[in-house]
């Protein structure tokens, strides 16, 4: 069974969350292209000829300080870089037939710098 990991920083100019103010449309949208751009470009760069039929995804959300945090709530950010990650094609689609999750969890530790979140996404092939 292959887990490949990729990780992705992202700074509080793009970072989207379920609870966060999140401005007009045209700031949302930005966000979102600039969100699956980066996505698109890492697993490029880090899983060029992987590709999954069927895979099995967790995030493990980093947040800059160790306050309390709901993970599911990083969703909005994680949806536009599993976008990247199908345009780069690690798999076929995002749809159900072949991810599952994300699953969302909490990374341990902190990133320790002011406004940056990382999610780490483990991704498992599925038989």
């Amino acid at each position: 069974m292959r887990t490949i990991e990729l990780t992705i920083d992202i700074t509080a100019a793009n970072w989207i969350t379920e609870n966060g103010a999140h401005g007009s449309y045209w700031t949302l949208n930005r966000k979102r292209r600039a969100l699956k751009e980066i996505g698109y470009l890492r697993c490029l760069n880090t899983a060029r000829g992987v590709r999954f039929k069927r895979a099995h995804v967790t995030a493990f959300v980093q947040y800059p300080s160790n306050n309390r945090a709901d993970p599911t709530n990083a969703a909005p950010s994680a949806k536009p870089i599993i976008d990247g990650f199908t345009r780069a094609g690690l798999w076929v689609d995002d749809d159900s037939r072949h991810v599952i999750g994300p699953d969302f969890r909490r990374e341990e530790g902190q990133t320790g710098v002011k406004g940056l979140h990382r999610i780490r996404f483990v991704i498992e092939e599925e038989s």
